[in-house]
């Protein structure tokens, strides 16, 4: 029973988490959705506050908003901050209630995931058998879904072995990301840890701009930065 919440934790995410995200990405663009999953640092810090007993200070809380709207700004950024704007003006005019759903319902199972994970290694302290449970679960839904559905089967053929080594990579990496957020949830609390890692957006940005030899001028852009590496320090000295 002590890994149950492992297990749960890797149904929700990866496996739900993804399906739904993806989808929500292929129906409304990924704009829009990435910036409403960036949220969800908020859900899982009012689960952590009552469920868990966290502490929750008035730094922390401004971190907290700090990161998550550099997250979002920085995800709906664009080359040109007119042209973003236009873009994201015609997206949500074409959209519905209804779209809303999908990325809302895949940033709240985000959110939960986290708080499991602390729950069961609250219980069994080990980060790296809380990973192998947590992706073995995912892995078995994606291998039932697989199994049911023969449009699922079609789409995950991939015929390029560039592609297929980047997403083997890809998923080295993603396996590493795990196992670094459950140690870091080992020793740290929620309410620290997952606004922490949500500045990856800001990673993303310096990354791009270092490979172009640029530097940001937009000031969405330079905003978004601004918000994050303030909230990140909030946070640590909360």
């Amino acid at each position: 029973m002590k890994l149950a919440p492992f297990a749960v934790a890797g149904l929700a995410n990866p496996a739900a988490f993804r399906l739904l995200y993806f989808r929500s990405i292929d129906r409304i663009g990924a704009r829009v959705s990435s910036a409403i999953v960036s949220a969800n640092p908020a859900v899982a810090t009012v689960l952590a506050l009552p469920l868990l007993g966290e502490p929750f200070t008035v730094l922390t809380g401004v971190g907290l908003l700090c990161i998550m709207a550099g997250g979002v700004l920085l995800q709906l950024s664009g080359t040109d901050a007119d042209e973003t704007t236009d873009i994201i003006t015609a997206e949500l005019g074409q959209m519905t209630a209804r779209d809303l759903v999908l990325p809302i319902t895949a940033m709240a199972l985000l959110g939960c995931s986290f708080v499991l994970v602390k729950v069961g290694l609250n219980a069994y302290s080990k980060p790296l058998v809380a990973t192998a449970v947590g992706q073995t679960a995912a892995l078995v839904a994606f291998v039932g879904l697989f199994g049911v559905s023969s449009d699922s089967r079609r789409r995950v053929r991939i015929s390029d072995r560039t592609a297929l080594v980047a997403f083997v990579f890809a998923g080295v990496f993603v396996t590493g990301n795990w196992l670094a957020w459950f140690s870091a949830l080992q020793i740290g609390t929620v309410v620290t840890v997952v606004p922490l890692s949500n500045v990856y957006p800001l990673v993303i940005v310096a990354l791009s701009y270092g490979l172009a030899r640029q530097f940001p001028k937009s000031p969405r852009v330079l905003t978004g930065i601004t918000a994050i590496i303030a909230g990140a320090t909030l946070m640590q000295l909360s």
